[in-house]
């Protein structure tokens, strides 16, 4: 755990920061013994400002939008309809280590998903954080650290929607 504060002082932003995703070791950037990190979105569309979801799959209710964007003059990510998702393409990961996902998000129906598999694609663990109700009316950081299960060697973030109510990242 000491190390875990260190982790998430990595930027994995490009990903939610802008209706992007990003993250820190594993899920966006992971940390080696020496504690350097790697973001693993950097060549993954961990943002979604430039009118682009390559790397993900989105299913029916998500769309990219101008309506609210962190960047006025960017895109966001909307998804306005219950269960609808965006899944990220899976990332190598070390099973063992910590990862962070960090957003800027708006609307608080919402939450953001970090799922590790095995090197045989099985999936191991799910874990998800709600988009910060702070989120509700302007946009805030919604972020939180997952533990890669030790067998873990790819992890996926899943972006989704929890009601009918718009929710951007």
């Amino acid at each position: 755990m000491k190390n875990l504060k260190s982790i998430i002082a990595v930027v994995m932003c490009a990903a939610v920061v802008l209706g992007v995703l990003c993250m820190i070791p594993g899920v966006g950037t992971s940390a080696n013994a020496a504690g350097e990190t790697t973001n693993l979105l950097a060549d993954k569309n961990a943002s979604f400002e430039d009118y682009t979801v390559s790397g993900w799959t989105i299913s029916a209710g998500v769309a990219q939008s101008k309506e609210e964007a962190y960047d006025a003059s960017a895109w966001s990510l909307k998804i306005n309809k219950n269960g609808a998702t965006a899944l990220s393409e899976k990332l190598a990961v070390t099973g063992g280590s910590y990862y962070a996902v960090s957003a800027q998000t708006m609307g608080a129906a919402g939450k953001i998903t970090v799922r590790f598999y095995d090197a045989n694609d099985a999936e191991l663990t799910a874990d998800a954080v709600s988009v910060d109700a702070a989120a509700a009316a302007a946009w805030a950081k919604t972020e939180k650290v997952f533990a890669a299960p030790a067998t873990a060697a790819k992890a996926a973030v899943e972006l989704s929607a929890t009601s009918d109510a718009a929710v951007y990242f």
